[in-house]
């Protein structure tokens, strides 16, 4: 009797199967380097984030200033939620907040971000004319989100310390070192870090 011609069982699953590890194969291949490409992207975006922040801190901080007379304004402290803010004045200001360059006070402080968790916060700044520094407070824009903590650190005659005041001491630290923790959407950390030199005595 003669054979008909096709593929038996046997050859059909031993193909299905071979096919199966290859396309899965490839899927791995694929998941892989998406997830590679989407954690690239991430860390692309916050060192874009850090680069921006720490270029425009380090230029207000060198142009940093202390009144003559007044109000020694440099400050580092908490805020009524207990997170750390800094206040200064500095020369090097921006003309949409001061109308004419000049004199400008600028705070850098924390606030919850809205309908996230707890443990994520928006970094942000104000800015007023120098003569108008107690609006400083009523409002602010942000400069990142997700941000899970900062740390402001202070080098001067006693070497480091984590708050500063002008008032008590009539100068500016040597040093500013920022230390900020992101949060992307796995929770996962990164950590930006910056230090900045200022001014000797600016006043």
């Amino acid at each position: 009797m003669k054979r008909c011609a096709g593929f038996t069982l046997i050859e059909v699953l031993i193909a299905v199967s071979l096919t199966t590890i290859v396309l899965t194969s490839i899927y791995g291949v694929f998941t892989a380097v998406f997830t590679a490409r989407q954690q690239v992207l991430a860390e692309s975006e916050t060192a874009q984030i850090g680069r921006v922040l720490f270029e425009r801190l380090g230029r207000e901080l060198r142009g940093a200033w202390i009144p003559a007379t007044g109000s020694k304004f440099f400050l580092a402290t908490t805020d009524r939620d207990g997170r750390p803010e800094l206040r200064f004045a500095t020369a090097s200001t921006t003309l949409a907040a001061t109308g004419r360059g000049g004199m400008a006070a600028l705070r850098y402080g924390l606030q919850p971000m809205d309908g996230s968790a707890s443990d994520r916060l928006y970094l942000v700044r104000s800015e007023e004319p120098y003569h108008l520094r107690d609006r400083l407070d009523s409002s602010s824009y942000p400069l990142s989100g997700n941000v899970k903590s900062v740390l402001w650190r202070f080098y001067g005659a006693n070497g480091w310390v984590e708050n500063w005041s002008a008032e008590g001491s009539n100068t500016l630290p040597q040093l500013v070192e920022l230390t900020i923790t992101l949060l992307d959407a796995e929770n996962r950390e990164t950590i930006l870090r910056g230090i900045f030199d200022l001014p000797e005595n600016a006043q």
